[in-house]
């Protein structure tokens, strides 16, 4: 006590000088930050005077070129939404034949009664259209109705048959006609029995496959396996056709390619044509899993096998007079090699549908003269894209599980519910303006409902052994 009486005045002072000392550092702190304040106010004040002088102080400048930006890529959706729809459907439709005008068929919900007499209906139209096809390739291609693959002329009569059997069976011909038809226009010498690998759909109860794959797959692929026979310098032309096909046709590889020369039909399973010359050499190709990009390309030079003259080239023969046989066909020419090529090829089974659809204008207010303007728009108008869009909604108009009829406008729900991904951001619109009749706005999902096929149904539904 006595020392604090004693230093009473230097302690004050201390005091003082610490009080001081700390308010001084408060004052500096704050300034300092005040200081920090001021610049980044005059930085944005800077920003903002260019912003201004720029023009960007009006944001409905800026808010109306991003809003136009996303109608057109909702737009762009809409149009890829409708081209899947469009491939997907060319493998399920059924044959343009007047005999289907009584039947709607849904794969979902079938009448057993009507499904029996449809199913005698598209067996006669079915063999109708195999026999076509199959003299058209028996004459151009040396293949017959069994080497097509086509299936027996009572299997679709058969008790057994679902549903999913005759779409399935459906998907197969298409396919199958689509490589026909490739392998005539772009003179394919010979083609040999294809081979579509497609496996049944056993699902208890009378349900189909709901969501048996990955949620919001996009397509199943049906693995095709197409051997055909030609000049070499042909092959490139027959992928190319290929890949141009509306059936999403995919050439994985051309696995392996053949140098045959006059080669007869027997080494491949090809029947066989009197009058053709047979044997020949067979010369693999070395260059396996071959892409479609070498093919078009040509194979290098240093992967050719050697070639003889005389044995593996095709013969010249008198002017006028076909080259090699019968066999060989109006494709080659003297000089060239007939090579034989297997190509492992899958067809995209696009899996998109119209969900719902709402129809706006007095016109397409009501059921009945809504399905009147469908039809007589769907005759006349000239894009495809937009006709089978038409054709498709008059054929919702009758098979649809829900119509609503409103004052101006006409909803029409499609399918059920469960059919499709559940992810609520797998939905694209496609809207069709109609001037002053009004407009169709049609909603594009994902579907993953597949009708069931029978493991008998897919056995029958093969070619008819002779």
């Amino acid at each position: 006590m006595a020392f604090l009486k004693k230093h009473v005045v230097w302690i004050i002072l201390a005091l003082v000088l610490a009080a001081e000392g700390g308010f001084t550092f408060v004052l500096l702190g704050k300034r300092s930050k005040a200081k920090s304040g001021l610049e980044e106010l005059a930085g944005l004040r800077k920003r903002v005077a260019e912003l201004k002088a720029k023009g960007y102080d009006n944001p409905e400048k800026f808010i109306k070129p991003l809003e136009e930006r996303r109608s057109h890529l909702t737009a762009q959706l809409g149009q890829c939404a409708l081209y899947f729809w469009q491939r997907g459907r060319a493998l399920r439709v059924f044959f343009d034949d007047d005999a289907f005008g009584e039947f709607r068929v849904r794969p979902w919900d079938v009448s057993p009664a009507g499904f029996d007499r449809f199913k005698l209906t598209f067996q006669e139209v079915y063999n109708r259209e195999a026999d076509k096809l199959a003299e058209t390739a028996t004459k151009k291609l040396h293949i017959d109705r069994a080497g097509l693959g086509l299936a027996a002329r009572t299997a679709f009569t058969q008790p057994y048959i679902t549903v999913g059997d005759i779409y399935g069976a459906q998907r197969e011909f298409w396919i199958r006609k689509a490589i026909v038809e490739t392998a005539i226009k772009t003179k394919m010498s010979e083609l040999a029995p294809i081979v579509i690998a497609r496996s049944p759909q056993r699902r208890p109860g009378s349900g189909g496959d709901m969501g048996g794959e990955a949620k919001g797959a996009l397509r199943k692929p049906i693995l095709v396996t197409v051997v055909v026979r030609c000049p070499y310098p042909k092959l490139g032309g027959f992928v190319a056709e290929l890949l141009r096909s509306p059936l999403s046709f995919r050439v994985n590889s051309v696995e392996e390619i053949i140098y045959s020369g006059l080669k007869g039909a027997d080494d491949l399973g090809l029947p066989t044509t009197p009058g053709r010359p047979t044997g020949g050499r067979r010369t693999p190709y070395p260059g396996r899993g071959m892409t479609p990009e070498m093919m078009m390309e040509g194979p290098p030079p240093d992967a050719m096998p050697t070639r003889r003259p005389g044995r593996d080239m095709v013969p010249a023969a008198p002017e006028g007079e076909p080259v090699g046989g019968e066999g060989v066909g109006p494709a080659a020419v003297a000089g060239e090699e007939v090579v034989e090529a297997q190509l492992l090829c899958e067809v995209s089974d696009y899996r998109i549908a119209i969900a719902r659809a709402k129809l706006t204008g007095a016109k397409l207010a009501k059921k009945a003269s809504a399905k009147e303007w469908l039809k007589t728009r769907s005759g006349t108008t000239r894009d495809p894209a937009r006709r089978d869009l038409l054709r498709a909604l008059l054929g919702a108009l009758d098979t649809a599980t829900k119509v609503n009829e409103g004052d101006n406008t006409l909803e029409i729900t499609t399918r059920p519910e469960e059919h499709f991904d559940q992810d609520g951001a797998q939905r694209y619109t496609q809207t069709l303006k109609l001037g002053r009749t009004g407009s169709i706005e049609v909603e594009f999902r994902l579907v993953t409902f597949e009708p069931v096929e029978s493991q008998e149904g897919v056995a029958a539904a093969r070619a008819e052994r002779r």
